[in-house]
């Protein structure tokens, strides 16, 4: 993976203005953001299907998973782990999270 190509903490040309524009706008622009989304995992669906394959590889092995995060990303993270754990409480085992 490239991370010079990351653009996840640069500014969005498209909400430089955020500040100055409507309620409607704004939600909006979110909504268009939304939709690029599915367009960019559709992009990495070879990526993410190796990942998964790994990932039920390790778990057949006797592996986990563990979630790793921080600030926003990590909150989500656990509450993730939380609906999974409640979901399936058997696999404790298998995930931890790291935050």
């Amino acid at each position: 993976m490239n991370l010079d190509k990351l653009t996840t903490e640069t500014r969005n040309p498209e909400t430089l203005q955020l500040d100055q524009m409507s309620v409607a706008d704004v939600l909006k622009q979110m909504n268009e953001e939304d939709k690029k989304v599915p367009l960019a995992i559709s992009e990495v669906l070879g990526e993410i299907e190796a990942a998964v394959e790994q990932i039920v590889s390790s778990f057949k092995a006797g592996g986990r998973l563990i979630y790793m995060g921080a600030g926003t990303s990590g909150r989500l993270l656990a509450f993730q782990l939380t609906r999974l754990l409640v979901l399936r409480p058997a696999d404790e085992r298998l995930m931890s999270l790291a935050d």
